[in-house]
């Protein structure tokens, strides 16, 4: 009995195999263990005080109950990828509708600004042939008046052409949209790392969109400090950056911060070359780079899993075929405490023949 207790709790302290434990009972799964585990145990007590079945009875059960609990392990490791699907089905879900929802702004956006031309349109159709009259009017009478009269005149002229342009000044700035600037995360550092940020991919022409939730301050400082979020988002977007200009598509990055049943997530997502296989058997365990002819280092990979590991967050990396997508890869952190390592992508094959880690499921791009 002591032993089974050590043995047991040594095999809990596994990552995989307690975070199973906890999947498993908290998505009402449990049932057929614990009818298994009841079952093996009335077993073993049966055999244990029971002297008169026979050897061969005794080996037929003892087969049975082999070939059950390796069903059990079965369905049990089936129950787990296939959680781990639905968890990443549920942030792509997200993530998708917060894309839609930003394509419905931009939309809206777009419509106003038809509706503000449109109107520009409208009011100019009105001032220039008044401009042309004006001035066509001055230019007939011209001969026929005094130099007196001509200078009158063409001071009203430029009075009123004065006049009419400070009107048109004044349809463009009322019919001018506003620029709210980009959406506050409540943090300061994070804003002035998100402006500067801005600025860098500008330089570099990348169109570069960041989507902030409401309320995010307090749900930021409880899941992470503000410090280690922006050295998080400073390597992140580097690293994005970095990706882009090497990359022949159109240039964009899409930051999101906001939350996933009640945890804090951040997404990055990026139009640049996607990581190399092997960047993904080093990640976390020794520095690696995707772009080491040019100085890269791979202490930004370092310094993100570093952060990962400290506060448990889970990371979902998801990887889209170019032709389909405006963006190749998406980042994403969920701090949710559960350390989770997941990668969807239409390689799966491939990087799965280069790893010979534990802690990173690989899954198809397309649900099997």
């Amino acid at each position: 009995g002591i032993l089974q207790l050590l043995l047991t709790i040594c095999l809990l302290q596994t990552n995989r195999l307690r975070n199973g434990l906890y999947i498993l009972m908290k998505s009402n799964s449990s049932t057929i263990g614990i009818i298994f585990s009841t079952s093996y145990i009335i077993y073993i007590i049966c055999i244990s005080t029971t002297q008169t079945i026979e050897l061969s009875a005794r080996t037929y059960l003892f087969l049975l109950t082999f070939a059950s609990a390796i069903l059990l392990l079965y369905y049990w490791q089936h129950r787990i990828t296939q959680t781990y699907r639905e968890k990443l089905n549920i942030a792509n879900e997200k993530s998708l509708i917060n894309e839609i929802t930003d394509l419905k702004a931009e939309i809206q956006s777009l419509q106003t600004d038809n509706q503000r031309l449109t109107q520009i349109v409208h009011k100019d159709n009105k001032l220039v042939p008044a401009m042309e009259t004006t001035v066509l009017e001055f230019l007939q009478s011209a001969k026929e008046l005094s130099f007196d009269e001509l200078c009158t005149r063409g001071d009203e002229l430029s009075k009123t052409l004065q006049k009419m342009t400070r009107e048109r000044s004044g349809i463009l700035t009322s019919l001018s949209p506003t620029n709210n600037g980009m959406p506050s995360s409540g943090l300061i550092a994070i804003d002035g790392l998100l402006s500067y940020t801005e600025k860098c991919a500008t330089e570099s022409k990348i169109k570069y969109k960041v989507k902030t939730d409401d309320n995010m301050k307090d749900l930021i400082l409880t899941a992470i400090s503000e410090e280690n979020l922006r050295h998080l988002l400073s390597d992140l977007i580097e690293n994005a950056i970095i990706a882009i200009n090497y990359s022949n598509l159109p240039k964009h990055i899409s930051i999101h911060l906001g939350s996933l049943q009640d945890k804090l997530l951040l997404e990055i997502s990026d139009s640049g070359i996607p990581f190399y296989p092997e960047t993904y058997q080093h990640f976390g365990y020794e520095q690696c780079s995707t772009h080491s002819e040019d100085g890269g280092t791979g202490t930004g990979l370092m310094d993100i899993w570093s952060i990962k590991k400290k506060y448990k967050a889970s990371l979902y990396i998801y990887e889209y075929e170019s032709s389909s997508n405006v963006y190749t890869k998406k980042i994403s952190f969920l701090f949710d405490g559960k350390n989770h390592f997941l990668l969807k992508t239409y390689r799966d094959k491939e990087i799965k023949n280069c790893l010979i880690r534990g802690d990173l499921h690989v899954f198809p791009h397309e649900a099997e």
